[in-house]
């Protein structure tokens, strides 16, 4: 990706977060992580929308998505890709697992 194509990016992801999408369904969107968001948004002096919590049982359930498709053995990149997270996403739960002691 191009310097143009990451800035017009960055633009966009401005734009959308002001118009009240949130931080989490943006990183989904553009397959990045929050850090990307939040340096977007301050660029174009956007200000964040208002955190939102998530049910407690969403994230877990990711979690376990994310697993089941490690041990079938799938990429960081493409698991990313199918479930529309960012691939630090998949890298913690990744990380989560091993700590838990689960082989992926």
């Amino acid at each position: 990706m191009t310097h143009e194509e990451k800035r017009e990016r960055r633009k966009k992801i401005a734009a959308r977060a002001e118009a009240g999408v949130s931080m989490s369904a943006l990183c989904r969107q553009f397959g990045v992580g929050t850090q990307v968001v939040r340096e977007a948004c301050h660029e174009y002096a956007v200000s964040l929308p208002l955190r939102r919590r998530a049910p407690v049982d969403r994230p877990v359930f990711r979690q376990l998505q994310i697993i089941g498709r490690l041990l079938r053995g799938m990429s960081g990149t493409s698991i990313a890709n199918e479930l529309h997270c960012s691939k630090q996403y998949v890298s913690l739960a990744r990380k989560a697992a091993r700590a838990a002691g689960i082989k992926v």
